[in-house]
C-alpha cells in the first residue's frame, strides 16, 4: 500500500469517526435551534460581562452561527467565536480579564438555569426584596435628626435611602423565569453539554484531519512532480538516441565551433540548445564540437557556457551561423 492510500485510509477512518459522532445531534430539530437565536443572543448580552465591542461582536457571531446552522456547526459550537462566554459567561469573561488560567473542560452546568435553580432564585429574590423594603420602611419611619440627635443626619439619611433604593431597583430586573424560557434554557444546555462532551475529541479528529489532508496534497503535487520528471527523462534519451541517428548527417569539423581549437581525437555531437531546456532534435540544433566542450556545455545555453569559459559570445554564435545552426 502507498503512502497516500494509507493516508486516505487513515482520513476515511476518522471521517466515520466524525460521522458516528454527528448521529447525537441530528435529534436535535434544526428550526428549533435557530430559534434559539433570541435566547443565546440574550445569555450572552445580559448575562456575560462584556464591553460593548465585545457584546456587538457576540451579537454577530450568533446571528451568523444560526443563519444556517447544521448539526456539523452544532458538534463545533464550542470553538466558534463567542462559544466560551456561551458556555461559561461571566467566569470566563472574568478569568480572561484577570489574566487567570482557565479551566475550559470544566462541568458546564452551574452556568444554565434549571427549574430546581429558578425556584429557588425566585425565592431567594423574593426575601430579599423584602428585607430591603422593610429596612426602607424602618429608614422612613425613624427618619433623620439634628446635630445632638441619635438619628442619623439628613446626609447619612439621604444616602443609605439611596442605596436601599437602587438594590431594590436592582433585584426587580432579574430575570423571570416564565416557561418559554426555561424550557429554551433546557433545550440549549442539552445541545451545549453534549458538544462539551466531544469537544476535545473532535478537535483532535479536525487537526488530524487537517494535516492528513495538507501532507496528501503535498505527496500528489509530489508524484505528479517525478512523473513529469519521469517523462521528462524518457523523452531526453529517446531524444538521445535519435540523434545518433543523424549523427552521420552532421558535417564533421577540424575545428571545434566553441572554442575555435583544432578538434583532436573523436568528436562529440552537442545540442546546442539542450534538450533537457526544450532543444529539438534537428540538425540545425546539433553540431561536431570537440569532447572537452561537450562535456563542460552539459545542459548549458551558448551564453553561459561562453560565460563560464572565457569564450567570445559573439565569435562562438558567427561560427555557428556559418555552419547554418540555430542559435
Amino acid at each position: 500500500m502507498t503512502k497516500i492510500a494509507k493516508l486516505n485510509t487513515e482520513l476515511a477512518i476518522l471521517n466515520s469517526k466524525l460521522s458516528e459522532i454527528e448521529k447525537y445531534f441530528l435529534s436535535f430539530d434544526i428550526q428549533r435551534v435557530r430559534n434559539l437565536e433570541a435566547h443565546v443572543v440574550d445569555r450572552l448580552i445580559n448575562r456575560s460581562v462584556s464591553d460593548r465591542l465585545a457584546r456587538q461582536k457576540d451579537r454577530k457571531a450568533a446571528e451568523v452561527f444560526f443563519r444556517n446552522v447544521t448539526s456539523k456547526d452544532l458538534m463545533r459550537i464550542k470553538t466558534k467565536t463567542f462559544g466560551k462566554r456561551l458556555f461559561f459567561l461571566g467566569a470566563f469573561v472574568g478569568a480572561r480579564y484577570h489574566k487567570r488560567r482557565f479551566d475550559y473542560d470544566q462541568d458546564i452546568e452551574p452556568f444554565f438555569v434549571s427549574r430546581e435553580d429558578a425556584v429557588r432564585r425566585k425565592y431567594e429574590y423574593t426575601q430579599r426584596l423584602k428585607n430591603l423594603r422593610e429596612q426602607l420602611n424602618d429608614l422612613d419611619r425613624v427618619g433623620f435628626g439634628g446635630l445632638f440627635s441619635s438619628k442619623p443626619s439628613k446626609h447619612q439619611y439621604d444616602k443609605k435611602r439611596k442605596e436601599l433604593e437602587n438594590s431594590i431597583s436592582y433585584l426587580g430586573k432579574e430575570p423571570t423565569f416564565t416557561d418559554k424560557f426555561l424550557s429554551d434554557e433546557e433545550y440549549l444546555r442539552q445541545i451545549c453539554k453534549l458538544a462539551h462532551q466531544f469537544s476535545n475529541e473532535i478537535q483532535t479528529i479536525d487537526s488530524r484531519i487537517k494535516h492528513l489532508k495538507k501532507e496528501t496534497t503535498e505527496l500528489n503535487k509530489q508524484e505528479k512532480y517525478d512523473l513529469k520528471m519521469a517523462k521528462a527523462a524518457a523523452f531526453d534519451n529517446e531524444t538521445r538516441k535519435h540523434a545518433k541517428t543523424i549523427k552521420s548527417k552532421i558535417t564533421k569539423q577540424l575545428n571545434c565551433p566553441y572554442c575555435g581549437v583544432p578538434i583532436k581525437g573523436s568528436s562529440h555531437l552537442d545540442h546546442i540548445h539542450p534538450v533537457s531546456k526544450g532543444g529539438l532534435n534537428v540538425a540545425e540544433n546539433l553540431v561536431d564540437c570537440c569532447a572537452t566542450c561537450n562535456l563542460k556545455k552539459s545542459d548549458k545555453g551558448v551564453f553561459q557556457f561562453c560565460k563560464e569559459q572565457g569564450f567570445d559570445y559573439q565569435k562562438v554564435c558567427e561560427r555557428l551561423l556559418n555552419l547554418g545552426k540555430h542559435v
